[in-house]
């Protein structure tokens, strides 16, 4: 489920530009996790998150987020693709 907003917009924009460039990983992920509080089950937030979270070296935290996404949404692409990344980790 994805959420049309604004605000959710400029998150997601700003998370894929820090994923990108690999800088404001940390900046990026902490405005994910605030965006997540509004929109709890917007799929593309949760991978982007663990996508982040990944790039800062939790796994753990990636993973959850991951696992959520795919509770939410079993084809989401982006997440099946992180969840194969992850799979390779300890």
């Amino acid at each position: 489920a994805t959420m049309e907003h604004p605000k959710r917009d400029h998150l997601v924009m700003f998370a894929r530009a820090a994923i990108m460039h690999e800088k404001n990983l940390s900046e990026a992920l902490a405005a994910s996790k605030e965006g997540l509080k509004e929109w709890p089950r917007d799929v593309e937030l949760l991978t982007l998150a663990g996508s982040l979270s990944l790039r800062l070296g939790k796994i753990d935290d990636a993973r959850s987020y991951v696992r959520t996404a795919r509770s939410l949404d079993p084809t989401y692409a982006e997440a099946l693709a992180l969840e194969a990344q992850l799979s390779e980790k300890k």
